[in-house]
């Protein structure tokens, strides 16, 4: 069969007071068995990419000029003919920007959300989102629920910046909204409110983090093990409430405004756990050996345990361990599933406070705890007009309203930025359109995974 591509050319410079794009892009679009009017012009969507941009806090922002170093397609029929899979009806473009200033997810179909992920630090590989987004659709075809809700989840191995992938895949690969002949020109992107990003710290489970953590042997190697997202995440959301506030000892308080300072000092990417002796130690390094000693007492609260590689923690023993640091801050804290509790992880944000969240990858083979630390609200006008089952075609306006998660993934930065909410949980495909949903049954033809996040309300 003929292959259809587009091929896009441009070059652009938009500026405003805080941020710059610079893009210079040269790729070609596999819409095979596609219409080309369903796929969004790379213009479009970095458009709109920019606009989300100019409505971020400015405190996420670069305060520079942010240059778009690649951009990528995943997805689609060209693509993933080789493995055997048809993505036609999902396309996303990789926005990764330069100097390591973080990435944006879009996507390449109206059918699809606009942005997925924007983030203020690291990359993202194309070729294992294409990859995450063919497994998402190998488990939908063969109708195997991923179940992540399990009380030994941090038993298992935990998960690397790769459980990022799967969480961006499954959401993508769920069937979109059901189409009906509409068009839409969409206004510019306007904040309502937004709310943190409400931690300061960026810390990380290896050196010098870790350095009061026991020591363990693995294949054959001795050192000490990793601090454990668990511990990482729960610290990082004490940092920001101050609570607990009194240590062990007497007349012994946390030193919050100390370890506050120990943000993000470590390049990582050359760091072996096995030789930690050949990295110098920080600037502050006696507040980092405070911030040592604060990990390893709470690892010891959420008895956390070394396994395959990782450090984990029960989702038992960290609320247990929550509860004994600070009886009266935590005394109602309770795990509860995300997808319905959406309203509560506002309300904690709108009180200044932090969400624990934690989920699986893959049917619990790995793992991973983190902090949603804020929230990005916009509004837009959309101008839609329809032309099935009218003549002459109707038009009308309405107001459309987006949020995005801010998450603090405890990858020393890595990662950390905004992101859809859908993403957290795919359970079940949600209903947004209220003219193309409202008389459609939820139980038509919708993929469940059986998946979604947990967190702790306090």
């Amino acid at each position: 069969m003929k292959k259809n591509l587009i091929f896009c050319f441009l070059l652009i410079l938009i500026g405003c007071s805080e941020e710059t794009l610079d893009i210079n892009f040269r790729e070609s679009i596999p819409v095979d068995g596609i219409n080309q009017d369903d796929v969004v012009p790379i213009e479009k969507a970095i458009k709109g990419l920019y606009l989300i941009m100019d409505a971020m806090p400015v405190k996420t922002r670069s305060g520079c000029t942010r240059q778009i170093e690649a951009i990528s397609v995943c997805g689609g029929n060209s693509i993933t003919r080789s493995n055997g899979d048809l993505l036609s009806d999902t396309i996303a473009y990789i926005v990764n920007f330069a100097d390591n200033q973080g990435f944006a997810v879009l996507g390449a179909r109206y059918s699809l959300e606009s942005i997925y992920a924007l983030t203020e630090r690291g990359s993202l590989d194309a070729k294992k989102l294409n990859n995450a987004m063919i497994n998402a659709y190998r488990r939908n075809i063969n109708n195997e629920p991923i179940n992540t809700l399990t009380n030994n989840w941090g038993r298992n191995n935990e998960v690397s910046i790769d459980y990022m992938y799967d969480l961006l895949a499954e959401s993508m690969v769920i069937t979109p909204r059901i189409k009906v002949d509409k068009t839409y020109i969409y206004g510019e992107w306007k904040p309502i409110s937004y709310i943190g990003p409400l931690v300061e710290v960026k810390w990380d489970q290896g050196y010098p983090f870790n350095m009061k953590m026991d020591y363990v042997t693995w294949n054959g190697y001795t050192a000490q093990m990793y601090v454990g997202c668990t511990v990482i995440a729960a610290t990082q959301m004490m940092s920001c409430n101050r609570h607990p506030m009194s240590a062990p000892g007497d007349s012994a308080t946390y030193p919050w405004n100390n370890l506050k300072l120990v943000s993000n000092y470590l390049n990582m990417k050359n760091y072996s756990p096995y030789y930690p002796d050949s990295l110098l130690l920080p600037e502050k390094s006696e507040y980092v050996d405070q911030l040592a000693d604060v990990l390893h007492h709470i690892g010891k609260c959420f008895n956390v345990f070394f396994h395959e590689g990782g450090t984990g923690a029960t989702i038992e023993d960290v609320l247990t361990g929550l509860k004994s640091l600070d009886p009266v801050y935590y005394k109602d804290a309770k795990w509860v599933t995300i997808k319905d509790n959406m309203d509560k992880i506002y309300k904690l944000l709108n009180d200044n406070k932090p969400i624990f969240i934690y989920g699986a990858e893959k049917g619990n083979s790995g793992a991973h705890a983190w902090i949603i630390d804020g929230y990005l609200n916009c509004e837009r006008e959309v101008v839609i007009t329809e032309t099935s089952g009218y003549n002459p075609p109707i038009t009308y306006t309405r107001r459309e309203q987006g949020t995005m998660l801010h998450c603090n993934w405890g990858w020393q930065g890595t990662g950390d930025g905004y992101f859809l909410p859908g993403i957290f949980n795919v359970s079940k495909r949600e209903f947004v359109d209220e003219i193309i949903d409202c008389n459609i049954s939820h139980s038509l033809v919708m993929v469940n995974y059986g998946y979604s996040n947990e967190i702790i309300i306090y």
